[in-house]
């Protein structure tokens, strides 16, 4: 074969000019089709469909090209007598027309890669931009809704692989829930929760099989970074969701080191049934979280069990098992011991078998902290988390609270929830670590700030209440202010108004007033009993009985509640709330040793929640104590403490 002569044919039949061309004009339709696919939402399909169709085409392009050619007179055959006559053929009568219209589509090209190389850097470089990503709730495509829990472990599996990666702040799943319905577009989603990226998708599912669609969005641009389809069993699910978690990464330019990779590419169970009951589980548990059923949280438990039942060596169920006794018991005032040694039980247990387990670390360490007071152990455990998961916004919370309270170094407090505040920019985790500045500021009484941080956490949640502020201003001695606020805040029929206003008339000594609040309290109270004052009110109705008249009844009240106490530190609940209760009971029965008993060890160890080192000035249980210089020493203590904190956040504050 002479192949000089070969070419040679190629040339006069036009082969090259229609390859080039070809190649040129499915490019750009490419490029036209893509932006229509992005602006439409069309199916990753679509544009597979149109690029195949493509690339078909151009060997039939160039089959025709060597066949037939276009003259004056229609198509011809490219070696018949009349294409040889017909000078057009060698491309001289219309030289121009064809290298026009190559030469444009050329100048395209190039102008498209000089704009992206060069002045549109900032738009394609993902490495400049700041990666924050919201995982909004997958649409459930499939027949049965039932699979709706099913759908959103898809979605959370993702979202906690990507949490994962210490180059991207990711949003927590609180935060996008509320995009389930009637969501509004991507671009306002982006704004309302402070984010550049949002992953979106949609699960088909039936039976064993599934279908997941997946595609990322940087949202400056409304731009379609990337989207993909897998269809898998459920055997290989897992893969999906790290395939996701590691092309977003990927897109991103985030960072993944071999040892996190491993982790994101592990299988939590071998058993797909198992699994499958604990995203049922966990679909109950988030519920729970929403509406605050209690007959969710059983549900969950249910299903956890069931799971271990087949994979005894679930670790994910035993973190969940472990969350569900910490919401059943973290706001009982009474708790039983065995509801400590379980919670740490299972902490145990899932860490022994996944040693990064996030929450399971979050959850021991906040039970070492509240109820155990070993510090020391709690901050390893919360470091721990934020360690293994870096958007782990409970754990770095938690964490601010336990170095501010126990190990007093408040500027590194606020760092962290600088921090909490940059990782998740939605109102609801804002809120979240803005109500924590408050508490912080209000601990030692920087009471400009914390008004400061309550307004900042109303402006992002309206529906925050003005309670907080009821406390503020009782520390600060302003009893009329506080129930001013009660009366906007509360029906005068509720136990939150009814203790409010009988403590309040209680520190301003009008113990008529206050027996009368306080004895529609008491009727109240005992269809209510998990409520905060049903142990908090009783010795100060003790208290006020006493005071008019009814000594023997009143003095009973309070010894039996500081009884009552007794029996509850032995289970270390909330024992900062009961130690300075119990020196409350003691002064005022003159039983001063134990009063300062209780009070050396409220200073000493725990928090000072409610500005509780403040309202034992005003306090009138402690009258008998108010002139001992022990008091004093105590009192000035910690206010002393108090006022360095301040003078050290107020500098730091100045020099910024």
């Amino acid at each position: 074969m002479d192949l000089k002569k070969f070419f040679n044919e190629l040339k006069r039949r036009n082969v090259y000019k229609v390859a080039l061309t070809y190649a040129i004009t499915a490019w750009l339709l490419a490029q036209i089709a893509a932006l229509a696919s992005d602006a439409f939402g069309a199916p990753v399909w679509v544009m597979r469909m149109i690029i195949i169709t493509m690339v078909i085409g151009f060997p039939i392009a160039l089959i025709l090209a060597w066949a037939f050619e276009m003259s004056p007179s229609g198509m011809i055959r490219t070696n018949s007598t009349a294409a040889k006559e017909d000078h057009s053929s060698t491309g001289k009568k219309k030289p121009l027309s064809h290298k026009l219209y190559i030469g444009i589509l050329l100048l395209i090209i190039v102008g498209q890669f000089i704009y992206n190389k060069y002045w549109n850097q900032v738009s394609i470089n993902s490495a400049n931009m700041e990666k924050t990503i919201a995982v909004l709730p997958f649409h459930n495509d499939s027949p049965n809704q039932e699979n709706v829990y099913f759908c959103n472990g898809i979605m959370e599996g993702i979202l906690d692989h990507l949490s994962k990666i210490p180059d991207l702040s990711v949003v927590s799943r609180t935060s996008v829930e509320q995009y389930r319905k009637n969501a509004p577009s991507t671009a306002e989603i982006a704004k309302q929760l402070g984010v550049n990226y949002i992953l979106e998708g949609s699960v088909f599912r039936v039976g064993n099989n599934s279908k997941i669609t997946a595609q990322l969005i940087y949202t400056p641009e409304d731009r379609h970074v990337w989207s993909d389809q897998y269809e898998r069993d459920l055997e290989d699910i897992f893969s999906v969701m790290s395939d996701v978690a590691k092309t977003i990464a990927k897109e991103l330019k985030a960072n993944i080191s071999p040892e996190l990779l491993e982790r994101i590419e592990s299988r939590p169970t071998k058993n797909i049934t198992a699994y499958d009951y604990y995203l049922q589980g966990k679909e109950y548990f988030n519920n729970f979280r929403l509406s605050g059923q209690q007959a969710d949280l059983d549900k969950a438990e249910t299903l956890y069990n069931a799971a271990l039942g087949l994979d005894p060596n679930f670790g994910l169920t035993y973190a969940g098992l472990a969350r569900i006794h910490w919401e059943r018991n973290q706001y009982n005032f009474y708790m039983e011991e065995t509801s400590v040694d379980t919670v740490l039980q299972l902490c145990n247990k899932a860490i022994a078998l996944d040693t990064n387990a996030a929450d399971a670390y979050w959850v021991r360490g906040g039970f070492y902290d509240h109820f155990l007071f070993e510090i020391e152990k709690a901050e390893k455990d919360l470091k721990k988390a934020i360690e293994v998961n870096p958007n782990h916004l409970d754990a770095r919370l938690d964490l601010a609270r336990l170095v501010a309270y126990h190990i007093r170094d408040f500027a590194s407090a606020f760092k962290l929830l600088q921090e909490a505040e940059n990782l998740d920019k939605s109102p609801g985790q804002i809120s979240q670590t803005y109500l924590v500045n408050k508490l912080l500021y209000s601990s030692i009484g920087y009471w400009e700030k914390s008004v400061e941080y309550h307004n900042k956490q109303k402006e992002v949640n309206p529906l925050v209440k003005d309670n907080d502020l009821i406390w503020i201003n009782m520390a600060q001695g302003k009893f009329h202010v506080a129930q001013d606020i009660a009366k906007s805040q509360f029906d005068t029929n509720s136990l939150d108004f009814l203790s409010i206003m009988g403590l309040t008339n209680l520190y301003l000594r009008d113990y008529n007033q206050a027996l009368i609040y306080f004895e529609r309290w008491e009727t109240l109270v005992k269809e209510y009993p998990d409520h905060w004052s049903a142990s908090d009110n009783w010795f100060r109705f003790g208290m006020v009985l006493v005071e008019i008249g009814r000594e023997e009844e009143g003095i009973q009240m309070m010894k039996d509640q500081l009884k009552k106490y007794g029996e509850v530190m032995k289970n270390f609940q909330r024992m900062d709330v009961i130690l300075y209760n119990s020196a409350a009971i003691c002064a005022y029965l003159g039983e001063k040793e134990r009063a300062y008993d209780y009070l050396r060890k409220f200073d000493g160890n725990l928090i000072r929640w409610d500005q509780d080192i403040y309202t034992v000035q005003l306090d009138p249980m402690f009258d008998k104590l108010r002139e001992d210089e022990e008091f004093k020493a105590i009192i000035n203590e910690v206010q002393g403490e108090h006022k360095r904190i301040r003078e050290e956040l107020s500098g730091a504050e100045s020099s910024e």
